[in-house]
Parts: structure tokens; sequence; C-alpha cells
């Protein structure tokens, strides 16, 4: 069925539907669409301001949303979210004003910070979308 590589959770067709099965954030039947201001890469959808270098050093870089500057070898600057998050015990589910759950704090804040826009914590309702 043609998945998209980098949009989807894995190269063949979920057995049951026939369909691509996409990663978070990514939509369209061969999971290679993203929301405006987004574009897909490795981990799928990533908010523009997260995907496109900038010349210049992170001294003049604002990044949001919890991302931090990076400065790459070739004299430009990304702005990076945390790739992992080591909280140590399990701990129970973390809700998301956006309707998704979160296996971690940290998790929730990765979450916000490859969106670029908040993402708060709230009380969880019955039925959630899991997204660890």
């Amino acid at each position: 069925c043609n998945c998209d590589a980098f949009g989807s959770v894995r190269s063949d067709c979920e057995q049951t539907t026939g369909r691509c099965v996409c990663k978070v954030g990514v939509s369209g039947v061969k999971c290679n669409e993203c929301e405006p201001n987004s574009v897909l890469g490795v981990d799928g959808c990533v908010h523009r301001a997260l995907a496109l270098p900038e010349s210049g050093s992170c001294a003049h870089r604002r990044c949001d949303f919890g991302a931090t500057c990076r400065q790459t070898s070739a004299n430009e600057t990304l702005c990076v979210c945390a790739e992992k998050c080591d909280d140590g015990e399990e701990a129970p589910r973390v809700c998301a004003s956006d309707g998704t759950t979160h296996a971690s704090e940290c998790l929730l804040r990765r979450h916000s910070c490859r969106l670029q826009r908040k993402v708060a914590r709230q009380q969880c309702l019955r039925r959630t979308q899991d997204n660890h």
C-alpha cells in the first residue's frame, strides 16, 4: 500500500483494514500529510521552527515551547526538543489539553515542543488518545 516511510508506524498496511498506520500528528491515506506549518521528517510531523536551520549563533536564536538551540557544524542553528525522557519509575498517565495522554510529564513537554504550541496538563477524562 506504499505507506510513507517517515509518516507511518510500519512499512506494511494494517492487516484488518488495509490502511497505513500513521504516526501521531501525521495524516493522509499514505501517512504523508502534516498540518500547516509542519514538515514530515523521520520523527513524523514537526513544526517548521524545528526543521529549518538558520544562520548565525544561538545567542540570536529564540526557541519556544521547551526547545533548545543547538549550533551545527555548518555555522547554523536548530531548535531541538528533548530526544529522551528519563523519568525513572513508571508514573501514572498524564492527560493533556489536546486530548492526548502521555506516560510522564517529560513526554507531555516533548509533545508540546514538537507541536510548537502550548499543551497543558489537565485532569484525565475517561477516553483519551494514547501518545507515549
